[in-house]
């Protein structure tokens, strides 16, 4: 099945494999690792937050900046409530939501 690119909220990695999630609320597997999607998708329309996240803007709905310079993300339709931003992608992540 093919996805059109403005249905697609975000990007995850669970149990050795790697899915995308749309904007109505469906996953499907993809036969590409994060790391593959970073390069080949438009890096304007979607970053990666960390090792288990690429995400477009219009899925990230809250930023919570806790102690120090960590940063947590609330993405849309998403269950997990434990995504950060790493570390060495910070300065980049905040560059991008700027655009």
């Amino acid at each position: 099945k093919s996805v059109d690119v403005e249905h697609i909220l975000f990007f995850y990695s669970q149990q050795k494999g790697t899915f995308l999630h749309t904007d109505e609320h469906r996953n499907y597997a993809v036969d590409y690792t994060l790391d593959k999607l970073g390069e080949v998708l438009d890096p304007a329309l979607f970053h990666r937050i960390n090792r288990r996240y690429l995400s477009s803007h219009r899925a990230i709905t809250e930023l919570i900046t806790l102690s120090g310079s960590k940063l947590k993300v609330r993405l849309l339709n998403s269950d997990d409530d434990q995504i950060y931003v790493s570390r060495e992608r910070l300065s980049t992540f905040k560059a991008w939501l700027d655009q």
